[in-house]
């Protein structure tokens, strides 16, 4: 007679959850064969595919053996997964797994539960980072090569916006605001990851200052372990109206499986383990974007890390034509998606200041990953502090941020602090300038006169009438049309340490000392460090 589950997958569970396995099978009538061990998944849990045969039509099945605590069973998955279908059973349907049966108990404090085959195949449905792993530009390490599916950079954009519209207007339901102080918000991004005894809570006892001086960076940055532990950093700030609803709470690329024939609203989300049905919602959407980031870090300079960390806390990076092009649109179709969700509640203003919440919550939580490689922490540290200072900023416009001191004040860098002398060139101008014509355009629709003028720079051309009529066209309504710029006032020789223009084709005169407690200044035009002299 055939044993109730084959000697393939007894191996595999061990002898405890086998035992227990055997004897659930026996008193339902059924038998159990392995049918292939998932190594692509990145959960604590075994999980495998198995037959079920017997009393009942054959089929084929998720096997998960996972630990649950006895005194929370409440918060396993499995009782999460059911909360989850119950929430909202419209998106459920479509979108989410469907567990199976009743939970078996092994007896040592974890449990073997079931869940129906997405679709019925493992072939026509992947996890997103096999989509990724198929877009030209994005290398993906740890992705099976039989499993990576040719994807161009749009249909992989396409899929990620469906994902994040569905999260928001198909599951999280209408906003609901909770107001909470801003180390509450950090915390419910957190969780246990700040207990004692966790990576996180280590790495947190390491930068115990309430401003951090971090290479690369021009100036200090607020900690952002201090939002959380420091109440004189956010005693001032008012409370923040935090946007939640139902949110996964583990969105990364392995967690999504979609269709391999592109339709971008054919996915399906597992592994509800952290589901919750009142968490942050900008968590979720910040959470997929950094992991698809984290899966291609390796392949990144270091100049185009410092563009992606401008991408992320501003929505906009000069020589954003540096990145891949697959990156900074998948990036930007992931954040409209959300402001067009948001839009018609009038919460644009709030959801933006809490999406810079999460970027420097869950940037922390890469920082204190073991996965995550040595050279890339400190990026993730600077992320999170930027977010930081980008969120003291946002509400200091409102008038509610701490008051100015040398404890507290966010000192903002320009070109003009280091000493930078900008001559009237109109390269060294457009260099110099840069950063305010960018945000001017950006309010009057004109990114690609920017960015076309900026090329001609780079070229070589002569870009001196095209450069007058953008700041006219940029600035006319302004009482001055030297608002926001710099360097037209002549300036004072630098003396020492000099860094001059990167341009290999008629290089400018702008010369620029390297910012206090700094690294090199990089040059906004050509997008890549100032050329290092002495005199």
């Amino acid at each position: 007679m055939e044993p109730p589950i084959d000697r393939n997958l007894a191996d595999k569970l061990g002898a405890p959850a086998a035992t227990a396995l055997t004897e659930s099978a026996t008193l339902r009538g059924v038998r159990y064969r392995y049918a292939g061990w998932f190594v692509n998944g990145r959960s604590t849990a075994n999980v495998a595919a198995v037959y079920e045969v017997g009393l009942r039509p054959a089929r084929k099945l998720i096997l998960k053996h996972d630990v649950a605590d006895s005194a929370q069973l409440h918060r396993a998955e499995f009782a999460r997964h059911h909360a989850a279908l119950a929430d909202a059973p419209d998106f459920a349907e479509r979108h989410l797994t469907a567990p199976d049966g009743e939970p078996i108990r092994v007896g040592d404090g974890s449990w073997i539960t079931f869940q129906e085959v997405v679709g019925g195949s493992f072939v026509d449905y992947r996890v997103l980072s096999a989509l990724l792993a198929g877009v030209p530009q994005a290398k993906v390490a740890g992705v099976d090569p039989r499993l990576v599916t040719p994807c161009d950079r749009g249909s992989f954009a396409d899929v990620c916006t469906a994902v994040v519209r569905g999260l928001l207007a198909g599951w999280a339901g209408k906003p609901t605001l909770h107001e909470m102080p801003v180390a509450e918000v950090l915390r419910r991004h957190l969780l246990h990851r700040l207990q004692p005894g966790q990576a996180l809570h280590a790495e947190a006892a390491r930068w115990p200052a309430r401003w951090l001086v971090l290479a690369g960076e021009p100036h200090p940055l607020p900690n952002p372990f201090a939002l959380v532990h420091d109440p004189v950093l956010t005693a001032r700030l008012a409370p923040v109206q935090l946007v939640v609803g139902r949110a996964h709470g583990d969105l990364h690329p392995e967690n999504i499986l979609v269709r391999t024939e592109f339709d971008p609203d054919d996915y399906h989300l597992i592994d509800l383990s952290r589901y919750e049905p009142d968490a942050p919602l900008t968590r979720d959407p910040v959470q997929l974007v950094l992991t698809i980031l984290d899966r291609t870090m390796d392949e990144r300079s270091d100049q185009q890390r410092e563009l992606l960390l401008d991408l992320l806390i501003g929505g906009a990076a000069d020589a954003r034509d540096m990145l891949p092009k697959w990156l900074p649109e998948f990036v930007d179709r992931v954040r409209d998606v959300q402001l067009d969700w948001i839009r018609p509640y009038g919460l644009i203003d709030e959801w933006r200041q809490q999406t810079l919440l999460s970027l420097s919550a869950c940037a922390l939580m890469f920082l204190a990953r073991p996965t995550t490689a040595p050279a890339h922490r400190e990026w993730y540290l600077r992320l999170a502090a930027r977010a930081a200072a980008a969120y003291l900023a946002s509400v200091d416009d409102t008038g509610v941020a701490p008051e100015p001191g040398a404890a507290t004040t966010i000192v903002t860098y320009r070109a003009a602090d280091a000493g930078a002398r900008v001559d009237t060139d109109p390269v060294s101008l457009l260099c110099a300038n840069l950063p305010a014509i960018r945000e001017a355009a950006g309010r009057r629709g004109l990114h690609g006169d920017v960015d076309a003028l900026v090329m001609r720079a780079r070229l070589g051309g002569d870009i001196a009438a095209d450069y007058a009529t953008l700041i006219r066209r940029l600035f006319a309504d302004d009482e001055d049309v030297r608002h926001g710029l710099t360097g037209f006032g002549g300036g004072t020789p630098v003396v020492g340490e000099v860094f001059t223009c990167p341009l290999e084709r008629q290089p400018c005169g702008r010369q620029a000392r390297r910012p206090p407690n700094g690294g090199p200044p990089r040059c906004p035009v050509e997008g890549r460090t100032m050329t290092q002299t002495l005199r």
